[in-house]
């Protein structure tokens, strides 16, 4: 039995959001680091209903791939040696369930662990009071799925009002840069907020930035 056109289109969004923001349609998350190397991570997220609805139906049990309820993250953190869930909290939108955590992290490992699992978008190093901490969004590992550009201004539409957001907060004074992993700066929107040096640094951008450049998106946060 063939798809129809619009039911194709859905199955390749939703499969782009999974494989890229993990089901979230808006995300929050400050890192706060201590300067031995422990710190708390401060995360919001928002799901859509809709997506949380596909991933109960019989057979789409692995649409959503990150932790909704409390017991969900304290399953997930307990096999994470060094973390632990200080806070949780749930609401919920006429469209979207809100997510609020934060967790503990004993030192910088602890924390990849918690935010990429499979070691392949972050990394980080620190030494004495310095160091570098950096998260990669590679939109060129979504070529391969050959998104047709007609979509854009769809996924531009679905995304409106969704942020991507993240900060940083070190023991000292840090500095923020974004490039396309090979040192080139990137053109944001004028919408983008940045913040580059001092004790907190942060980005934030609509998500719909992240299907509208080919370029890969290196974040990275030095102190």
């Amino acid at each position: 039995m063939k798809c129809s056109a619009e039911k194709k289109i859905l199955i390749i969004f939703l499969t782009v959001i999974v494989l890229t923001f993990n089901s979230c349609l808006g995300l929050s998350m400050d890192i706060q680091l201590n300067s031995g190397g422990s710190g708390k991570l401060f995360i919001e997220y928002k799901i859509s209903k809709m997506l949380g609805n596909i991933g109960s139906l019989d057979g789409n049990e692995n649409w959503l791939t990150i932790p909704v309820g409390e017991n969900d993250w304290r399953r997930t953190l307990a096999r994470i040696d060094g973390a632990s869930l200080s806070s949780f909290s749930m609401s919920e939108t006429g469209q979207d369930n809100i997510i609020k955590v934060i967790v503990d992290y004993d030192n910088l490992k602890t924390l990849l662990m918690i935010i990429d699992p499979e070691g392949k978008y972050s990394s980080a190093d620190i030494r004495n009071n310095s160091g570098q901490f950096n998260i990669v969004f590679k939109n060129s590992d979504l070529s391969r799925y050959n998104i047709d550009q007609n979509m854009i201004p769809l996924i531009n539409s679905m995304f409106e009002g969704y942020n991507f957001s993240v900060s940083f907060i070190a023991p000292v004074n840090s500095r923020f840069s974004i490039t396309n992993g090979e040192g080139r700066n990137l053109i944001l929107p004028s919408s983008a907020q940045v913040v580059q040096s001092g004790r907190k640094t942060s980005f934030t951008v609509g998500m719909a930035y992240f299907f509208n450049t080919k370029d890969d998106i290196d974040l990275k946060f030095n102190w």
